[in-house]
């Protein structure tokens, strides 16, 4: 059974709603937003080659631990989204349709500990 676990520190910015479009109709990516999926997608693509990891592509289970760094209200859905989007562009899962059983767990606010960490284990 094949597992990994990741981390991504620092706030996690929805996808959903850094969404914008042109006057011709074509959505586009907040360029804020794309420059903080980049990162996240460079440092996860790093990880899942020195792991020697083959993409999943088989049903998953993802556990997520997310750690506030203030007390804002944040879009749950839109925070996934942005972690699934990541998930897919670094290919270490094939699709976000494979996840079946996710457990998302909400700490306390601790700003020098803040972001998600994540595992993905194959079910």
């Amino acid at each position: 059974m094949r597992r990994f676990k990741f981390e991504v520190k620092g706030p996690i910015k929805g996808g959903k709603n850094n969404m914008l479009m042109r006057r011709t109709g074509r959505h586009y990516p907040n360029p804020k937003w794309a420059a903080w999926r980049d990162k996240i997608v460079d440092g996860l693509s790093s990880s899942v080659a020195a792991a020697k990891l083959s993409i999943f592509d088989k049903p998953v289970k993802m556990s997520v631990v997310y750690t506030p760094d203030d007390l804002r209200r944040r879009d749950l859905p839109a925070m996934l989204d942005s972690i699934f989007h990541c998930m897919e562009r670094a290919k270490l899962i094939v699709d976000d349709f494979l996840v079946k059983n996710l457990t998302w767990i909400s700490l306390p606010k601790n700003v020098s500990a803040s972001g998600v960490q994540i595992m993905i284990e194959e079910i």
